[in-house]
């Protein structure tokens, strides 16, 4: 049996983390409601931030998930009970905007930074971008779910709004839902997007190599696949080797082939990714980090660059 059970601090308007490694400042306003304070715990400021996040969204944004077990055994007669819980906590990330540092402690290992943030400019901001968000998607054009070109638009669509699902949810968090006519119609336009993206139907091809898979995978959303459909797109994977004073030498050529097969199969644009890396140990070490190369420069673009 599994129980979710959502954990909000009382005084949410503080969104203080309580933490016994965690010291604030004596000179820090942590009674002012009009900031929220945290602290995180790094060697450089990044990592701090980083940590403090983390901390805040466990301690205001977060899911419990319960496994209970409970057993009945019989022995000479007499009946034994045992029961167990495994907790399970997941915490939702916050968009954090307007962080500034309070604070700066450095004992003998890591510092431990103390940060705020104006909780207004916060919540105006996160309107500001999922406002953005909403209009600057309507702004794609959807032409056509049978073509490459419209194909493209929808999934960018989708991605664009997606970039601000943790905004979505910060906002609600700070607001108590009081924003709710922002998140919703933010939350609408992404349900209409998703609803779009599931009505493709772009059947994939690739060569039997990680390389041109991985490639697929990455620019064609799993809900718009399908075995059927006029929209084909073929990845073929051709990975050279070599040496040199450096050691094992991997170039990896990914190239894409996207056709539209209603009234005969029409190919409609091709693209080439190429990368290259070295290794001192093999050939194989050296693929791997092409591949890793390549990936990085897939997830940097959009499919609709790709198609223009």
């Amino acid at each position: 049996m599994k129980i979710k059970e959502t954990l909000f601090p009382k005084l949410l308007a503080a969104f203080l983390v309580f933490n016994p490694n965690i010291s604030f400042s004596q000179t820090s306003p942590v009674h002012d409601s009009r900031y929220v304070f945290f602290s995180g715990i790094g060697e450089t400021q990044d990592e701090a931030l980083k940590d403090g996040a983390a901390r805040l969204a466990r301690s205001i944004n977060s899911t419990v998930t319960s496994d209970q077990t409970s057993t009945l055994t019989r022995v000479n007669g007499n009946n034994s009970y045992t029961f167990s819980q495994t907790n399970h906590v997941e915490a939702t990330p916050l968009a954090l905007r307007h962080v500034s540092v309070v604070k700066k402690i450095c004992p003998n290992t890591g510092c431990t930074f103390e940060f705020k943030i104006l909780k207004d400019a916060w919540i105006s901001t996160l309107k500001t971008e999922l406002n953005n968000a909403v209009i600057s998607a309507k702004r794609i054009s959807i032409n056509s779910n049978s073509t490459w070109k419209g194909a493209a638009e929808i999934i960018s669509r989708e991605q664009q709004l997606l970039t601000h699902y943790s905004a979505a949810n910060t906002l609600d968090t700070l607001t108590k839902g009081s924003e709710i006519s922002t998140s919703v119609e933010y939350r609408e336009s992404l349900g209409l997007s998703k609803k779009y993206v599931s009505e493709l139907k772009i059947k994939l091809h690739s060569s039997n190599d990680s390389g041109a898979q991985k490639v697929l995978e990455e620019l064609i959303p799993v809900t718009a696949r399908s075995t059927q459909g006029n929209l084909i797109v073929v990845a073929e994977a051709k990975p050279k080797f070599g040496k040199s004073s450096r050691g094992y030498i991997a170039k990896q050529q990914v190239s894409l082939k996207f056709l539209e097969s209603s009234g005969g199969a029409q190919l409609v644009k091709q693209h080439l990714f190429t990368t290259q890396a070295s290794s001192d140990k093999s050939h194989s070490v050296a693929l791997d980090k092409a591949n890793e190369k390549l990936m990085d420069h897939v997830r940097s673009i959009k499919l609709v660059d790709i198609l223009e």
